[in-house]
């Protein structure tokens, strides 16, 4: 198998439809989680998106299988298309809803795990409840990483509407943009035991030239449309903290850090 992690694919269609998503793999977004997995492992990944992440936590699972789920077909499109080019046979890929995996038998999977999912879901307990069904009971374990904040070094005013506009599309849909703060809570809410869970947190950021050029494309990629598509912007504002985005990315001293928080929960 040749190596889907990092940001070594030298494949524009994926680069193109976000260069964050890219960047992900085990080593930088499941450090928490590692030490539990075995090379037999079952996983879900929930909400798995163009699957960089869930082909590279497939490379640690060579004796087992992952399936990665998400209510994104273009993207499992994608996440398809990347594992037969890299030839990665122990993964699968399915439309299926995290909120609703009645598709999956009690029991079925030793991990089940949500990298940057439950912030993005109305109904995360109902998720969490369901991913809780699905691993395997006693030895079962529910790994969730969410956003909980954001610094944003060098800001302009329309950098800061854009941020404040992306919490309040989420959350007048319902979602929490910040669930990193509350996914302990959800967790609890959905069943585990307070003495059967494990907190933390991780950091991570974008900096210097490539890191800036990377975060501030990924930006402008996903925010610009959704938010003229639901009449939240103009298309000349979103041209204003386009050219923002452009002046911070020849910054030097600009820096985008993010705080995560991280649950695990047995079972």
């Amino acid at each position: 198998m040749s190596d889907p992690s990092d940001a070594n694919i030298n494949a524009p269609v994926f680069e193109k439809l976000d260069p964050v998503f890219s960047r992900r793999n085990a080593s930088n977004c499941c450090g928490y989680l590692l030490p539990h997995i075995k090379p037999d492992s079952h996983i879900l990944d929930v909400g798995c998106g163009t699957g960089f992440l869930t082909l590279s936590l497939a490379r640690l699972v060579p004796q087992g299988r992952i399936i990665g789920i998400d209510i994104h077909e273009p993207a499992l499109v994608q996440a398809r298309h990347l594992a037969a080019q890299h030839n990665i046979t122990n993964v699968e890929f399915r439309h299926c809803d995290a909120q609703d995996l009645t598709t999956f038998a009690d029991g079925a999977f030793d991990v089940a795990h949500a990298h940057m999912a439950m912030m993005h879901l109305p109904r995360p307990v109902d998720a969490l409840r369901e991913m809780r069904r699905v691993v395997k009971p006693g030895s079962g374990l529910v790994a969730i990483r969410d956003l909980a904040a954001v610094a944003l070094v060098a800001a302009a005013p329309a950098m800061q509407r854009a941020y404040t506009l992306f919490q309040q599309m989420a959350r007048e849909a319902g979602a929490e943009p910040e669930g990193g703060r509350f996914s302990h809570v959800w967790a609890h809410e959905a069943g585990f035991a307070w003495e059967k869970m494990e907190m933390s947190s991780a950091g991570w950021e974008f900096s210097g030239p490539e890191g800036r050029r990377v975060f501030a494309e990924s930006v402008k990629l996903s925010l610009r449309g959704l938010a003229i598509k639901l009449g939240r912007a103009t298309a000349s504002e979103m041209d204003e903290v386009a050219r923002e985005w452009e002046e911070w990315e020849r910054k030097d001293d600009a820096r985008f850090m993010g705080l995560d928080g991280q649950v695990l929960c047995w079972k």
